[in-house]
């Protein structure tokens, strides 16, 4: 059985595949394993702290492969990030929330609203 430690730190990492706090952004899906991204798939993160609150996540892919991401920040949160920066996983072309395309700010990584709820699709 391995040491307490060994096992946070396996938690600790598994987590920053999905959401992970780097200076005043909060980044998303940065490090998703593409053997993870597959049709008929759900990936969910429910209420994990961050500085900003509780963050959860849910990305749900389709039978097509296409996906949709859920998000929910806490409403007890006492600042903000100055971005919620989301990494598309390999295989997707473009993101959307509601009906419009948001826009590239780096090679895959794409800046989304702060809101308490949002709904972002992952288009393929």
């Amino acid at each position: 059985m391995p040491h307490n430690w060994a096992s946070a730190e396996f938690v600790r990492l598994t987590r920053h595949l999905l959401i992970f706090e780097r200076g005043r952004q909060l980044k998303l899906l940065a490090g998703l394993p593409p053997e993870w991204v597959r049709p008929n798939n759900t990936i969910r993160l429910d209420k994990t702290p961050t500085r900003y609150g509780e963050v959860s996540l849910s990305l749900v892919l389709d039978e097509t492969g296409a996906g949709l991401l859920s998000l929910s920040f806490g409403t007890d949160r006492s600042s903000q990030p100055d971005a919620v920066v989301l990494h598309l996983p390999e295989g997707f072309t473009s993101v959307e929330a509601d009906g419009h395309d948001i826009p590239q700010i780096r090679e895959r990584q794409y800046r989304i609203d702060f809101l308490e709820n949002r709904s972002v699709r992952l288009m393929r």
